[in-house]
């Protein structure tokens, strides 16, 4: 097999990516947890410093690229976009808090859908390990759901809850691609053996 698995090359660019996003979504839901009611203004500062910060990595990366061989890649619409959204929660933090419940919810089952389809992935890959993902991909996006309805009466309670949310879908998202990833080895692995057998056939 030449070069090196179209899959694989894949499975390393969003390698990294999610296993940030998991960090971050853990250390949230452990600050979540240790001080649930004086987190929700902190908890705003700390996603428009984050939005702010990831629009002007996308904007440096939309200046230093090629664009002549590497078009149709919308960092610099992405990056002018997550720098607003980060300044707008600044200026508009009581607004923010408000609706912190329903955007962490709604992350929260934004990650429990990216896990159904690495479950879905893993199905069609003909991995034995797919039900662990598949059930870890229903729960969280439950999870997430039921924050978005937001049934709880003290702010507190809902704050905790949103912590282990968080912390759920930050570890079972590095879970799901330790699995995904072993499969995609596994399958890549299979493939340049059949490839070497045909050479020498």
């Amino acid at each position: 097999m030449k070069g090196e698995w179209e899959p694989m090359k894949t499975l390393k660019k969003i390698k990294w990516n999610v296993i940030i996003s998991s960090v971050i979504y853990v250390a949230l839901g452990v600050i979540l947890l240790l001080w649930p009611e004086e987190m929700a203004k902190n908890i705003c500062y700390v996603i428009g410093v984050i939005a702010i910060a990831v629009g002007i990595v996308n904007l440096i990366d939309y200046i230093r690229k090629d664009y002549s061989v590497d078009a149709y890649r919308y960092n610099l619409v992405y990056g002018l976009v997550c720098i607003l959204f980060g300044v707008f929660v600044f200026v508009k933090v009581d607004t923010v808090v408000s609706i912190i419940p329903f955007l962490l919810g709604f992350a929260v089952t934004i990650s429990g859908l990216l896990k159904f389809q690495n479950a879905v992935d893993l199905v069609r890959m003909k991995y034995s390990g797919w039900g662990i993902v598949m059930i870890v991909s229903v729960l969280n996006i439950a999870f997430g759901i039921v924050l978005i309805m937001n049934p709880f009466t003290s702010a507190m309670v809902l704050f905790i809850c949103i912590g282990i949310g968080m912390i759920y879908s930050g570890v079972s998202d590095l879970i799901a691609t330790i699995m995904l990833s072993r499969s995609i080895k596994s399958v890549g692995r299979e493939l340049q053996k059949a490839n070497e057998d045909d050479v020498v056939n």
